[in-house]
């Protein structure tokens, strides 16, 4: 809610953004022309009847005295010898402007430039005054507007009206007794015009109906303002709507809510400022407002393409939009042109913008702003976001009871323009983690952009266009895949990721599919339906440690640094479904036939998991994932892709009863496949019967130097075949075996850095095991291998073979230097309370995390167990916190664990601060009720001690890394979820805290203090008083050792609110001195000052500003640079005023002139800025001429000329600048460079013998690259 001058009144955001899409309308009374002493009703009628010479009857008084003046004039002219004509001619008088200054009109002049609506250029105004300003300055600027006047008045609609509406009437030019009558001033004009005649009521009635009206310069008892309420109150109870309505209005100090409710109850929000008690006609305040108003929407500042311009280079603050920028930002792109402006702003506005666009964050009443019909009956409770909302009409699809497969609905321009924004980002991890949380399918116009870009991208690196390259990556970091997110890209567009949720809609269909089964048998159509259900797709989730991993600009990065990813199958719960399955005969008739389908998608799914880099022909894992391929309590099936294993499994088997040559065929054919998976089934296979032969199946142990023999990926089943070959070998294959196994695994298997004892123990273990399970199952060995089977039981007596065959299941996993156990949580929950017990120390060589992401009640309720026992296993605990903190139902994780958390030892709070931080942010955003367990558990973090060194440098991103900031950033949460207003004040929970927080004198504070100066405005919009006292002071560099930090904080999304500005003035501009102390926040600090100076409204001065800007360092003055063209760039269709009003003044008055920037990147920046001008183009080049140098990235400079069309339109000019930036020492053009002399010459043909369009042409033809 902007103040456009200090102590004036606050704009609120939902009129500016009404008035920039042209829907009000300014009604305008007398206070307007207070500056041109002309008076208002009330000293009217005194002047009247002071012309008149006559003095008040004692009724006349009364009702004057009463404030009902247009009875004291009607009584007036019933009484006067002269009647209607004397009283109005009287009148006439007391309203002549022939003397009035020029100054006195500037009100007028802003009103009418604030009501000239953007897309038309057309004027609607509506006055009740009857004075002749408005029309003074429409004949002194010769403006084209029609004046309107009762009782001719139009229909107030977008279509039918033009010009200025003199509601009440308007004085002519000369004495003219029709016209005089006609004004609308005695309370028998106000009976005819607003209840007799009704002329008046209905155009009042329909105006706001089609309009939301603002009104200025009306007190609360007008009698304008009460005609106009009581007609508009007897059409409400009609049942007529109408928008909400404003009014600028003055208070005394003191009466401020007073007068507030006292408009409100006539149902005017009221635009509230101050005028002194001791001069109470002072309205500088009003009238200053409306003259910066007018001059910022005259050179676009408040535009749409100027919100994106300031707001979108950096991270929003916060996703919803009680956030005052991202408000405006969401507003504004609403409208096409903005999103196209936002899609190619360079640098690109940053990824986290998806959080405001995603949130849904509209309802019912603004789909008409997104082109979408409503109906009469309301939808109340629908809500949705820019990136997921209804479709308009044109781009909805046609209901149809068969397509050929493409009924997705249309994209508008705005959806197009934001994808194109997203294709900016395709090495960001974090927007394929986006997409796949939000479904599996992308749309086929985003599949067709990002093939496009990753076309064009390929293209470039191909030709080594690396000018190209570097801008691209200069403007946006992440626009070039690295070969691990082309990966992601491929699986994403081949339709192999799938939305991560608990529940696929397909899974019912898997059950429909087993209706059809029981009823028609396994038929053809069937299996081919049971095989789409069952094809292996990918689950994303964000990696937890991806912030550091993404740190690291490398291609080397592999694809589980970025995203963690999970092998699923199109449908869920598929072991259930198998269970179920079993039962039923004509499955297991039909199992044979399922053999080859089930092998190619198990085939697919070790593709995939090759494509994702988590399987080769050495190990895909499986055996964590499903430990035996017999059936075995080891087997938790907690992934559904193993069901595929058993599908293959009992497939295989039905078909050994069915062909043992098929069997036979298929087993051998397994053993062929590339990945760790086929050879367990073919061992197991193997142990089934006769199928294979025990020589072939003794080779197989054998082969590659006995690498599946020994390798932890096949252990179990290379166990289990050893075991079976023990009763049927013969002697000389024996030795065979024995031989290997005497040899022992190979050293290659093992990492290098595995100490030698542990190698040893690792070997002899091995060994021993083999020996041993040989021997029990009858096997024979030789004496030499009995000899070392006694000598490893007399080394390692401890060692005995394990119930159940679990010594089969110990997998070894190398992490770092060290070899781990990997081991499944019980699905049982006593067994899994007593796993957690024993495994309190464990971390990450087990599926616990994954666990509490997926099945929150049960882990949930383990660790409720332990804890009523006083059992607080931490590592579990962070593990369980990080999982929840994913999981979508938060509000069942807060109503569980909350309590227990708030009743936990303070040495556990103490130990898990970051986890149950995160946790909080997390659910601050959504959970309902026990908000006092919420407050508590934030209070308990914060009074923890920390022992961290201050970081000052990036201190933002520090500081929501650490527990202090991540639990003030969850309380700014949890508050923003309520509807915040001006004046308000903290609430009573949390202002103690922050008080506290504010405290500088509690060094542990320091990163909740940077995060609450990241939102200083909306605390100060809320509170000011508050603010002043506690959080302003944190800004003083000369009183404040973190002023840096405060800044870093507040630059992180600044927002120029002018009242919170002009009590942090000098901090402010003292910032340009301690640019080097800023950081990473500089270049933010220097953007932000160049957007202040070009919108300094009474808060700065120039010369202020000028010191600001002069201390600035070069890279810092870059910067500015920089900024005049996301600012020109933001003025869209006013880019013309924009530089005469706002650039050239800056430049004269503020930039420091008297620099010399040769050295610098000044002249390329101020290059692309003549071009950014567009149809300023020659003021531009005719201000920086000499200023001006070739950038770096000519290519870009030579194509935004062509594309602008600046060639055809300024010829001239346009090769004047190209003679300027390309001289004869140039080596290198790009191809466009040749394109714009083309257009240059078709433009104008004389030019073509122009000396330096020859010259310019000669190296184009010598050094252009084509």
């Amino acid at each position: 809610m902007p103040a456009f001058v200090i102590n004036g009144p606050d704009i609120p955001e939902k009129l500016l953004e009404a008035h920039e899409g042209g829907k009000v309308i300014f009604f305008c009374g007398a206070g307007i022309s207070y500056p041109a002493n002309l008076p208002g009703f009330e000293d009217l009628v005194g002047q009247i009847y002071a012309d008149l010479h006559l003095t008040m009857t004692s009724v006349e008084e009364q009702a004057y005295e009463s404030k009902r003046y247009d009875t004291t004039l009607d009584l007036l002219e019933r009484r006067h010898p002269g009647k209607r004509l004397a009283v109005r001619k009287a009148l006439a008088s007391v309203l002549d402007i022939s003397q009035v200054n020029k100054d006195a009109m500037v009100t007028h002049k802003s009103l009418i430039q604030l009501a000239t609506n953007r897309t038309d250029n057309k004027v609607r105004l509506v006055t009740t005054n009857f004075d002749r300003l408005f029309q003074q300055v429409i004949s002194k600027d010769s403006l084209p507007i029609p004046p309107y006047s009762a009782p001719f008045l139009p229909i107030p609609k977008k279509s039918r009206w033009d010009g200025i509406v003199y509601l009440h009437g308007l004085l002519p030019d000369s004495i003219d007794e029709i016209a005089l009558n006609r004004l609308v001033i005695t309370s028998g004009d106000f009976g005819l015009a607003y209840l007799a005649e009704r002329w008046a009521s209905r155009f009042v009635t329909e105006l706001f109906r089609q309009y939301t009206v603002c009104f200025v310069g009306y007190s609360l008892n007008d009698p304008v303002m009460r005609y106009m309420m009581d007609a508009l109150a007897a059409d409400e109870l009609l049942g007529e709507s109408r928008p909400e309505a404003f009014a600028f209005v003055d208070y005394c100090k003191k009466e401020r809510e007073k007068t507030k409710s006292e408009w409100e109850m006539k149902g005017v929000t009221p635009l509230l400022y101050e005028v002194p008690v001791a001069d109470k006609g002072n309205h500088s305040a009003l009238h200053d407002t409306l003259r910066e108003w007018a001059a910022t929407y005259r050179d676009g500042v408040q535009g749409k393409e100027m919100i994106i311009s300031q707001h979108v280079s950096n991270p929003p603050n916060a996703p919803s939009k009680t956030d005052y920028v991202v408000g405006r930002v969401l507003w504004a792109l609403t409208d096409e042109l903005a999103a196209k402006h936002f899609a190619n702003l360079n640098p690109v506005p940053p990824l986290e913008w998806l959080g405001p666009l995603s949130e849904k964050q509209f309802e019912y009443d603004d789909l008409l702003r997104f082109g979408v019909a409503t109906g009469c009956n309301e939808i109340n409770d629908i809500q949705f976001s820019i990136l997921h909302r209804p479709s308009p009409h044109t781009c909805s699809p046609w209901m149809r009871v068969v397509d050929d497969g493409s009924q997705s609905s249309s994209l508008d321009g705005v959806m197009l323009h934001l994808l194109h924004w997203l294709t900016r980002h395709l090495n960001d991890p974090n927007l394929i983690i986006w997409l796949a949380n939000q479904g599996d399918c992308l749309h086929e116009r985003f599949i067709g952009l990002i093939l496009r870009r990753l076309e064009e991208l390929d293209h470039f690196v191909a030709n080594n266009e690396k000018e190209k390259i570097d801008f691209i990556l200069a403007n946006a970091p992440n626009a070039i895949p690295r070969p691990a997110m082309k990966t992601l890209w491929r699986l994403f567009i081949a339709g192999k990721i799938k939305l991560h949720s608990h529940i696929n809609p397909q899974s019912f269909g898997l059950y429909d599919w087993i209706g059809s089964l029981k009823r028609e048998g396994l038929t053809p159509s069937l299996r081919m339906q049971l095989r789409e259900h069952l094809a292996p797709c990918v689950a994303l989730r964000s990696s937890l440690n991806l912030f550091e991993n993404i740190q690291v600009q490398s291609q080397s990065l592999r694809i589980k640094d970025l995203v963690n990813w999970k092998l699923v199958l199109n449908s869920n719960y598929v072991h259930s479904v198998l269970n179920d399955l079993s039962q039923i005969p004509a499955f297991q008739e039909g199992l044979p036939s399922l053999l080859q389908d089930s092998t190619v998608l198990l085939r697919d799914a070790m593709d995939l998991m090759r494509e994702l880099e988590g399987a080769n022909e050495h190990s895909d894992l499986s055996y964590i994932h499903r430990p035996s391929i017999s059936d075995h309590p080891q087997n938790g099936d907690f992934y559904d892709w193993t069901a595929l294993i058993t599908l293959v499994r009992d497939s295989w088997i039905a078909t050994v009863q069915d062909n043992t040559v098929v069997a036979k065929n298929t087993a051998e054919n397994w053993w062929l496949q590339p990945y760790p998976i086929f050879k367990r089934l073919a061992m197991f296979a193997a142990t089934y019967g006769d199928i294979i032969s025990q020589k072939k199946a003794l080779n197989w142990l054998l082969e590659d130097n006995c690498w599946w023999l020994w390798s932890s990926e096949t252990r179990r089943e290379a166990i289990r075949l050893v075991v079976y070959l023990a009763q049927i070998l013969d002697v000389p294959e024996i030795v065979e075996l024995e031989k290997a196994i005497l040899a022992g695994p190979l050293r290659e298997m093992f990492r290098g850095t595995l100490k030698e004892e542990e190698w040893i123990r690792i070997v002899d273990k091995d060994i021993w095991l083999l020996l041993t399970k040989f021997g029990d199952a009858g096997g024979k060995w030789s004496e030499t291998a009995n000899a070392r089977l006694s000598e490893l039981n007399k080394k390692y007596p401890d060692w005995k073979l394990e119930e159940d065959e679990k010594d089969e299941f110990t997998f070894r996993i190398m992490d770092s230097d060290e070899l781990h156990e990997y081991s499944h949580s019980p699905q049982d929950m006593s067994e899994l309370i007593m796993w957690l017990k024993k495994t309190v120390d464990r971390r990450g060589d087990d599926d616990w995390q994954q666990r509490c992401r997926e099945d929150f009640d049960t882990t949930s309720h383990a660790l409720l167990a332990l804890a009523r026992q006083n059992t607080w296993p931490v590592e579990r605990w962070k593990q369980a916190l990080m999982g929840w903190s994913e999981d979508k139902n938060n509000n069942t994780s807060w109503s569980i664990i909350g309590p227990v958390l708030n009743k936990a030892p303070d040495e556990i709070i103490s130990s898990l601060p970051n986890e149950i931080g995160r946790w909080l942010q997390v659910i601050a955003k959504s959970f309902n009720g026990q908000e006092k367990i919420f407050l508590n558990l934030c209070q308990r973090i914060l009074e923890q001690e920390y022992i961290d060194e201050i970081e000052f440098n990036d201190s933002l991103n520090t500081a929501i890394n650490r527990p202090v900031g991540i639990v003030t950033e969850a309380l700014l949460q949890w508050w923003f979820r309520r509807k915040l207003e001006d004046g308000q004040g903290l609430p009573a929970e949390l202002k103690p805290i922050f008080t506290s927080i504010c405290n500088t004198k509690i060094d542990k504070y320091v990163y909740g203090r940077v995060l609450l100066a990241s939102h200083a405005v909306t605390l100060y919009r809320v509170d000011s008083n508050w603010a002043k006292e506690h959080l302003i002071p944190l800004f003083d560099w000369n009183s404040s050792t973190e002023a840096n930090m405060a800044w870093e904080g507040f630059l992180w999304s600044p927002r120029l609110y002018r009242p919170f500005m002009a009590d942090v003035t000098r901090s402010f501009l003292d910032g340009a001195m301690h640019y080097g102390e800023l950081g990473n926040c500089g270049e933010r600090y220097a953007a932000f000052l160049t957007f202040v100076a070009l919108d300094h409204g009474d808060v700065f001065t120039n010369e202020e500003l000028a010191d600001a800007v002069g201390s600035l360092p070069i890279n810092g003055l870059e910067n500015a640079a920089r900024t005049l063209i996301r600012a020109i760039e933001g003025a869209h269709d006013k880019r013309k005023e924009y530089w005469t009003n706002r650039v050239i003044p800056y430049l004269h008055n503020i930039w420091p002139r008297n620099m010399a920037f040769k050295e610098s990147n000044i002249p390329d920046i101020f290059a692309e800025l003549c071009v950014a001008a567009e149809e300023a183009f020659p003021l531009a080049l005719e201000e920086l001429q000499d200023q001006i140098k070739l950038p770096n990235h000519s290519y870009y400079l030579f194509d935004l000329m062509f594309k602008k069309k600046l060639c055809t339109n300024f010829p001239e000019e346009c090769l004047y600048f190209l003679n300027l930036v390309v001289d004869n020492q140039t080596q290198w053009l790009p191809k466009e460079f040749k394109v714009c002399l083309d257009e240059i010459k078709k433009a104008s043909p004389q030019l073509a013998t122009d000396h330096r369009f020859i010259l310019l042409s000669e190296l184009a033809r010598r050094y252009a690259r084509y």
